[in-house]
């Protein structure tokens, strides 16, 4: 592989001081007859083209018009500065050198159009084009033109700047090595309605290239898997020959690679049709961008898709077809729901018009997505902590379809609403997320740091485990605080509100927080819907925050597990299940099974303030406070119980309150298990009826004997 240039340099300087000092070039010309001209400028004629190249000054434009085909050494553009048109007319230009067509000068716009010209040198360097070091700020066009070399048939040197080139309705060719070298510093190169052919079609170490229209590319050589990068240093190893259609190559990290692939046809007998080559770990302060929005591929290019477009085929014809459009925002549509969301203006409304689907996005401002009945899925990497929708401002409505979180991987977050000034409120909406294959969590949604969430009719939040193949499980709904103050605040506290019609269904906890020592002041309120977990607690509250219970259905294996914070249960069914209740101490989670209401102080040992004035609690295990982290009795003392209230189904039990020792706690409710006798209020009465259940508890004697009906009051 020939890549050097230096001595080729040395020579090609002594020939262009030739030029310029004689007037001739450095091999005599002829042209069907010895007396005929080769080309003309105007209506001034000249024995070889060459000679009409040096007649041209710099500064106005000059086109040069071949009069017949011409067989001359090459055409060298030497001078800084000139403006020339090389109009072949549809003859051919037969050069003997080391390239066709030399340029080392800066400043040079040079066009070839509408004709031939090739090198038919036999041995050593036989190029169709060079630029050398010296043509910065070049413009290049060939226009019309066929350009064919044994060797390399167009290249650019690498420390160019601002060195441009248009291939337009042109043929390259090279037999033995690659179309197109393109490295500068700066520039672009733009082919259009060309055909290009190499061993690799093109290499690009730098700048810009732009491929649009009816454009083929092809790669004929080896497959040759690059290891290291071309440095363009002396003897060196050549440039990476790798029979591709475009191989694009990072290392010179003083300069940018842009590749913006329009449309054409690339293909690679052997290779692949687009390979980029970047080493691992290798720092760049210029970007590295390859983007493909239309074209047929004789290999795999999604890696490179645009967001706009996909992929179609396979076995070596890989077409790249538009997307539908799948967004709306006020009337104008989108191919893509990321650049819709984007051009959304806060308070406006982007409407699926398709399923679609997004990789990580922040929203950063109150839109409301209306997801038309199609299905919105979440992709990205899968790396942990990984979000798909982060909502960071504004109030936000996400309503009417679904969301599918396919990810499955471990530790990811569907939605995350954070913030004081963020809100979000979702209605008819399914959100369904993939857990992961083993045995571990990930999280649907999230709301933190003072955001507000509320959960409208007809949402639904769930898992998908892939027909029981996937052992992991998901946290429904997480709630955190941003405070350390063991206080509620409810002007600065993270919010969440479920209203009657939802349901969220969980293998973990379907509602919970976190006994982290900053995630404190939560409000929580339930006022309907369904919360159901299947391996633990549908609701799981260690942190310091409130939980207010109006209505809905919480079941799990345990209903509600409350290790710190207040709770206010005015009704609804609180369920946990029907097998011998258990309980085990637990410093990062919870602790007890079969249970509908446990009250376990965490081992940070904060207060909870237990008040039940209605709702219905039913379990092996209906209520239990229990001692399991051994606290000591100062900490236990921070614990305030009432119930005045509800109607319990199942054991009644309290380690630390009871009325013997004046620290009675139920003064109201209808329970199953005659043990509450033991944790009566102070003038709290039960009424039994015989045996038979339920016991009814009132405050008073008086109130017992005025309201226990049939029953028999027995005093304390």
């Amino acid at each position: 592989m020939m890549t050097k240039r230096v001595e080729r340099a040395v020579i090609a300087l002594a020939a262009a001081l030739l030029v310029v000092l004689f007037g001739f070039s450095p091999k005599s010309a002829w042209a069907a007859g010895d007396d005929q001209a080769a080309a003309r400028i105007g209506d001034t004629t000249y024995e070889t083209v060459q000679a009409a190249i040096n007649s041209v000054e710099p500064g106005p434009s000059a086109t040069i018009v071949l009069l017949d085909n011409v067989d001359e050494g090459q055409m060298k553009f030497v001078k800084q500065g000139v403006d020339i048109t090389i109009d072949l007319a549809g003859h051919t230009y037969t050069a003997d050198a080391g390239e066709a067509v030399h340029i080392n000068a800066a400043d040079v716009t040079l066009t070839l159009k509408n004709g031939t010209i090739k090198n038919s040198t036999a041995s050593g360097y036989s190029d169709g084009l060079y630029a050398y070091q010296a043509s910065n700020n070049l413009n290049l066009t060939l226009d019309g033109v066929t350009l064919s070399s044994r060797t390399q048939t167009l290249a650019v040197q690498g420390l160019t700047s601002n060195s441009n080139v248009t291939i337009r309705n042109s043929a390259l060719s090279s037999e033995e090595e690659l179309g197109i070298y393109y490295p500068p510093k700066s520039g672009t190169l733009t082919i259009e309605d060309s055909t290009i052919t190499g061993t690799t079609g093109i290499v690009l170490k730098g700048s810009a290239l732009v491929v649009k229209g009816d454009t083929t590319i092809h790669g004929t050589g080896e497959n040759k898997v690059p290891d290291d990068y071309y440095t363009g240093t002396i003897g060196g190893a050549g440039f990476n020959d790798t029979g591709d259609a475009v191989y694009v190559e990072s290392g010179y990290n003083d300069r940018p690679i842009v590749v913006d692939i329009q449309g054409g046809t690339f293909t690679s007998d052997k290779a692949f049709a687009v390979r980029f080559f970047q080493k691992e770990g290798e720092q760049t302060t210029y970007e590295r961008t390859i983007e493909i929005s239309g074209g047929t591929f004789s290999s795999d290019v999604s890696e490179f898709l645009t967001d706009d477009v996909t992929l179609v085929g396979n076995g070596g014809n890989y077409n790249v077809v538009e997307l539908p459009d799948v967004a709306e925002v006020n009337g104008d549509k989108y191919k893509s729901f990321a650049k819709a969301v984007a051009a959304a203006q806060p308070g406006q409304t982007v409407t699926l018009l398709a399923n679609a689907s997004t990789d990580p996005l922040t929203i950063d401002k109150g839109i409301t997505l209306d997801l038309g009945g199609h299905t919105l899925s979440l992709t990205g990497t899968g790396n942990k902590d990984e979000v798909g929708l982060f909502l960071t401002s504004g109030s936000s409505t996400i309503k009417n379809g679904t969301i599918y979180d396919g990810r499955g991987a471990v530790r990811t977050f569907s939605i995350i609403v954070n913030g004081r000034d963020t809100a979000l409120t979702t209605q008819d909406l399914t959100l369904t997320v993939l857990v992961p294959e083993d045995p571990a969590d990930n999280y649907p949604l999230r709301a933190q740091n003072g955001a507000a969430l509320t959960l409208n009719s007809g949402t639904t939040i769930n898992e998908d485990n892939d027909n029981d193949t996937r052992q992991g499980y998901t946290y429904g709904v997480t709630v955190y605080g941003n405070s350390t103050e063991h206080a509620v605040d409810p002007a600065t506290a993270t919010t969440l509100v479920v209203n009657d019609g939802v349901t969220v269904s969980s293998g973990a906890f379907a509602v919970s927080g976190n006994a982290g020592g900053s995630y404190e002041n939560t409000v929580m309120t339930i006022n309907g819907g369904t919360l159901e977990s299947t391996m633990g607690a549908a609701i799981y509250h260690p942190h310091y925050g409130r939980l207010v219970v109006n209505g809905g259905v919480i079941q799990g294996l345990a209903g509600i597990e409350m290790r710190a914070g207040e709770l206010e249960i005015a009704g609804g069914l609180i369920k946990g299940g029907d097998g011998e209740f258990t309980y085990v101490p637990n410093g990062g989670g919870s602790t007890s099974d079969n249970i509908a209401l446990a009250v376990m102080q965490h081992t940070t040992k904060l207060p909870i303030k237990i008040d039940i004035s209605g709702g219905t609690f039913e379990a092996t295990e209906a209520f239990a406070q229990m001692n399991v982290q051994k606290n000591e009795q100062e900490a236990v003392g921070k614990i305030d119980l009432s119930i005045a209230g509800g109607e319990f189904k199942g054991g009644i039990y309290s380690e630390n309150f009871k009325d013997a020792d004046d620290k009675g706690f139920v003064s109201g409710g209808s329970f199953s298990d005659r043990a509450v006798e033991d944790y009566l209020a102070p003038d709290a009465a039960v009424a039994v009826n015989g045996g038979e259940t339920p016991y009814d508890i009132f405050p008073s004697t008086d109130e017992a004997l005025e309201n226990g009906g049939a029953h028999t009051v027995v005093d304390r």
